[in-house]
This record gives structure tokens, sequence and C-alpha cells, in this order.
């Protein structure tokens, strides 16, 4: 055999490995594709847990992929009860690429107080990372001065910088931090009125809220992993790291109609944590309630949006709008959602209740039953009317058969009705 044939040979043999080893990795990375799919996801939660609906999942990914998305990042915290899978769930995310876990938040976890003294901000400097919180709960227990300043500091992150000064002297500052959150707490972190006061419209919050019906099944589900929680964690962050390999967000069109959606429940979202400060003892206003101007929340929305079509070439727009709504409903007050709610059913439309009135039909107590009438007249999504009646009087009939009413005192009394629009 000739210098010439053998390197012909040669040539054609390389071009055949070369061939075997395309055929090889194109079937890998076909078969790691498949199992990245969103079902994949799905299949491998449902296989050790008991998860009747993928929604609180789809947000959680969705976020993820949100992060390296410019402007303003995604917020969220997830709340509901203990033992609902919340952290189990949401730590999957754990080894995921600029994922960084927090188990505590004190006033110098972002930034020390003390100079050479490592802290948080300098790995969130000029970076995009994903905060993992998995018990955002532990904030309730701290005392008040704690919680105003991590909440403030919070505030700062959220635009992307910390800076702290000391009275000793030492200057800490951070910026170009682009930060997305993923939080966990139980229902007690809605009654931190710091969470809307401090943040203001920086954070979205989902609840979790389990169906009384669900509960054997997750019971039955939880006694079947017991030993096997290693296994467990290792397979979820598995498929939620191949599924993170082949999905990156992308701005897909958005339809006039699902803008009005969108615009809509920003809008509802605006009028339900309005806030405003209260007399304690009467719960009148003691000033005009300002409600935020919501268009930090529709850019939020449009990019969890384009994080939930990324999902999934088919994820339905529907998906998307009840998913929304859930947020909204989530992070509004609840308070006054049942209040409106109560309004809304009304018949016909147009009638004039009583405070106590709507205390009955909500099951709520008078005071902050009032207090959410007044906050939503002040914004002007409720009439007001204030009638003179005689209160604690009775009706005396005559030996004529004439009627009379007799006793008690005048007194003025609010009324309430929807907008007529």
């Amino acid at each position: 055999m000739t210098d010439k044939q053998l390197a012909k040979n040669m040539e054609q043999f390389v071009e055949n490995e070369t061939q075997q080893t395309k055929c090889k990795i194109a079937e890998i990375l076909e078969k790691e594709q498949k199992n990245s799919k969103l079902e994949k996801v799905y299949e491998v939660f449902k296989k050790h847990y008991h998860i009747p609906n993928t929604n609180h999942l789809d947000v959680i990914l969705a976020t993820n992929l949100t992060y390296k998305m410019d402007g303003d990042p995604v917020w969220i915290i997830f709340y509901g009860a203990s033992g609902d899978l919340k952290t189990s769930i949401t730590k999957g995310l754990l080894g995921c690429n600029d994922v960084i876990l927090l188990d505590n938040l004190t006033p110098n976890t972002l930034a020390s107080g003390k100079e050479g003294v490592a802290d948080l901000g300098r790995e969130l400097n000029q970076s995009n990372k994903i905060l993992l919180i998995p018990d955002m709960a532990t904030l309730v227990s701290k005392n008040t001065d704690e919680k105003n300043e991590i909440w403030g500091q919070l505030r700062t992150l959220y635009d992307g910088y910390i800076n702290k000064r000391t009275g000793s002297g030492v200057n800490k500052a951070y910026t170009g931090c682009h930060v997305t959150l993923i939080a966990c707490a139980t229902d007690i972190i809605c009654d931190e009125v710091l969470v809307h006061a401090q943040l203001g419209t920086r954070d979205f919050m989902y609840s979790t809220g389990a169906d009384p019906l669900d509960i054997d099944s997750k019971m039955d589900k939880a006694w079947d992993n017991v030993g096997k929680e290693t296994e467990i964690n290792q397979d979820i962050q598995k498929v939620i790291h191949d599924f993170f390999l082949f999905h990156s967000v992308k701005e897909y069109p958005i339809s006039s109609d699902m803008k009005q959606f969108i615009k809509e429940q920003a809008k509802r979202l605006m009028v339900l944590r309005a806030s405003g400060a209260v007399d304690r003892s009467t719960r009148e206003l003691l000033n005009p309630v300002v409600p935020e101007i919501p268009t930090r929340i529709f850019k939020q929305f449009k990019k969890l949006y384009y994080g939930l079509k990324s999902l999934d070439e088919n994820y339905p727009d529907d998906k998307c709008k009840e998913i929304i709504k859930h947020i909204v409903n989530s992070s509004g007050n609840k308070v006054r959602q049942l209040v409106l709610s109560f309004l809304e059913k009304s018949n016909p439309l147009d009638k004039w209740f009583k405070i106590t009135e709507v205390q009955y039909g909500t099951r709520l107590s008078r005071g902050s039953v009032k207090q959410q009438l007044e906050t939503l007249w002040n914004m002007n999504e409720l009439e007001k009317e204030v009638r003179e009646e005689r209160i604690g009087s009775y009706v005396f009939t005559g030996y004529n058969g004439v009627e009379e009413e007799r006793g008690g005192h005048l007194e003025e009394v609010a009324y309430y009705r929807r907008q007529q629009i």
C-alpha cells in the first residue's frame, strides 16, 4: 500500500469516526433535550410529591428564566401553610447557575458593619443573581428596628445597590446588583404590613393555599418518602438543572388581548394594595389614599409572561392569565377583596349597604370592614351617602290605630355602593 493510499484510508477512517461521534453526540443531546421538557419536570415532581396544580412550579421556573433580563427584576414571595411543599419545590433550584441560598437575614447580611468582614454584597456586586430564601417568615420574630432596617435594605437592593454607613466610619457600597428574589414563608408574612410599606410595588406574592381534600394524598406521599430524601432532592435538582440547560427566556409576541388583560390586572392590584394612615380608634382615614402608579407592576407581569411562555413552546395564554390573576389575588389586601367581592355580587348592582350589612356578608369585624369601605371610597371605587336615621326607637300604635315612632336618637349612618359607571 502506497503512502498516498494509506493517507486516504486514514482520512476515511477519521471521517467515519467523526461521523459516528457526531451521531452519538446528537443522540445524547436529543435524549437530554427530551428529558428537559416541562412535562418531564412535572413527571419527576409528581413521582415524589402530590402536586395536583403545577402553577406554583411554573412560576418558580419562569421567574428563574427572567433573571438575566435587563431592568427591574421579578421578586416573588410564596406563602402558605407549613408543610405544603413550598420549600421542597423551591430548593430544587439549588445548584443552578447564579442561585444563592440565604437561610437567614440580618441587618448585616447584605453589608457588614465591619471593615474587612465578608458579606453578601461582594457576591452580588455587578452581577445577575437569584436570591433564594426558603423561610422569610423568620423576619417576623425580629424586633421592629431590625425589620425596618432589613426591609429598607431589600428595597434598595431591588433598585440595584447596597449602601451601609456606620458610626465608626465604615462605608460599604455595592452597585450593579441585579437580583431576582424567590422566597417562601408561612401565611404569617401577610400580617407583616412592612412588606408593602417598605418594598412598595417591588414584590409579588403567591398563595400556595392547599386544598383540604389534598391533605391525605400529601401525607401518603410524605410517608412513602421517608428515608429517600437525599435521592428525591437529587432527582428534583437534576431535572430542573437539565430543564435550564435547554431553556432560556424569549420575548414572545404579546397579543393586544393579553396586554389589555395584564393592564387591567395591574390596575386591580393597584387598588387592592393601596394604603393610607388610619385612626386606630375610629378607623377613619387620616389622609388621602395615594395608589401606586402601576408601571412597575405592568413591566414585571410582562417579564413573567415571557418567562411562562418560555417554559414550553405551546404554553397556553389562558394558563398565563390564571397565574397572573392568582398573583394579584395573593398580593392584594384580603379584607378589601372580600368587601369588593360582596359588593360585586350584590343584586341589584346599585344597592346601598350599611357597614353592618357588609360586615355580616363578609363575616369580618366592623372596624376592618369600615376601614376598607372608607379606603375604597377615598379612591373613588365606591360611592358613599350619609343618612340621618333614628336608632333604638320603637313603634307605638295609638287608640286610633295610627303608628308613631317614639324614643331612640338620631344618628348619621353611612351607606356605600359600587361606583356607578
